[in-house]
């Protein structure tokens, strides 16, 4: 009977353990987010053409300067020279910083040696105090002179700092790998600190800037795609998304919006002239937008087919009515959505109206 009694007692101390852990499972269950691949919306599948002109221009570009004056010694870089990141690229006459830098040493050293002797006179006054030989003003004086020396040393050393700094300055390195875009210097030349003296222009990145008229920036959206074409080489077509668009109009009521262009070959220079065209999506245009083939859950008799379109305000997804006509590759374009949203484009088929989830992190390149 003993026996029954603590086995009871044992399992009303059990339970409520595995109904917590239970509990504890189930709520991480209920946590657990689902993660969806993003696409973003933004090709329309039918509408009006429009062509704007615009300029290349490399996607990084750096004006060089040195950070001090001085008279040019070598130039080693010409005009559309390729140079790597860190490669020199011209040189200033060192010896007047070389002298520079010896005299600010020979200070620090004589800096050193003052603070040196001061402060062994300082130990030596603190002995004859303690002894009762010299006043306190003695060795007040002996203190002060131990603390304006050793600011003196502090003093020197940012002096040697700035005359190695300066003297490193003599050199102009390429801050990235690029094209040598402008050049206005030659040997035995002497140049101001900051005056620009060359250009480094990226050689992998372009980009174009067009203006966009106010009426129809509004159809404008970022990730856009573009078709490009070059009148200086012919035959040369390359596609490109829009990157950056402008918020504030120019005097003549227009945006200004960049287009990045994708793997662009050798022939494409900066400054060369381009035409961009961009298919702008009609209010009453049928078909819509290119979206993925896998991005649409099955239909019903309501739709022909549904897509998950992403809510970055809650976090969590809209299952929304679409309607397909044009297939092109593994696209299709849908009436339903609209440039801008986002929709879950793999694994709809374990998606629910209304469910929360997070967006995909894209794996680097």
């Amino acid at each position: 009977m003993l026996m029954g009694t603590q086995v009871r007692k044992l399992w009303m101390m059990v339970i409520p353990l595995v109904l917590s852990v239970a509990c504890d499972q189930e709520e991480q269950a209920v946590e657990q987010i689902r993660a969806i691949k993003p696409f973003a919306v933004t090709e329309p599948s039918s509408g009006n053409i429009h062509f704007y002109p615009g300029t290349i221009d490399a996607a990084d570009s750096s004006g060089l300067s040195f950070r001090i004056s001085g008279t040019v010694l070598t130039v080693d870089a010409k005009l559309g020279d390729e140079v790597a990141k860190g490669q020199v690229l011209a040189t200033l006459d060192k010896e007047p910083y070389q002298l520079d830098l010896q005299a600010t040493e020979a200070e620090f050293q004589k800096a050193n040696s003052s603070y040196t002797e001061a402060k062994n006179n300082f130990e030596r006054q603190s002995e004859l105090f303690t002894k009762g030989w010299i006043s306190k003003a003695a060795l007040d004086q002996a203190q002060s002179s131990m603390a304006n020396t050793k600011s003196q040393i502090s003093y020197a050393s940012s002096r040697v700092s700035q005359a190695q700094r300066n003297l490193s300055d003599t050199t102009l390195v390429a801050p990235f790998a690029g094209i040598i875009g402008t050049k206005t210097i030659d040997p035995f030349v002497d140049v101001t600190a900051g005056q620009k003296i060359m250009t480094v222009e990226s050689a992998e990145a372009f980009e174009i800037t067009i203006s966009i008229p106010e009426k129809f920036i509004s159809r404008v959206t970022l990730g856009m795609p573009a078709t490009i074409t070059f009148p200086a080489v012919e035959g040369s077509t390359l596609d490109g998304r829009i990157t950056e668009i402008g918020r504030v109009a120019s005097s003549a009521n227009i945006f200004p919006v960049k287009v990045s262009l994708s793997s662009p070959p050798t022939s494409i220079r900066g400054g060369m002239t381009a035409e961009v065209k961009l298919l702008f999506a009609t209010d009453n245009s049928k078909n819509g937008y290119y979206i993925p083939l896998i991005a649409i859950s099955p239909g019903d008799d309501a739709a022909e087919g549904y897509v998950f379109v992403f809510d970055p305000e809650t976090s969590t997804i809209k299952k929304t009515p679409i309607a397909g006509a044009t297939v092109r590759d593994n696209m299709i374009g849908v009436s339903g959505v609209k440039a801008g949203d986002v929709i879950a484009s793999a694994g709809v088929s374990f998606l629910n109206d209304g469910q929360k989830v997070k967006l995909m992190q894209a794996k680097p390149e």
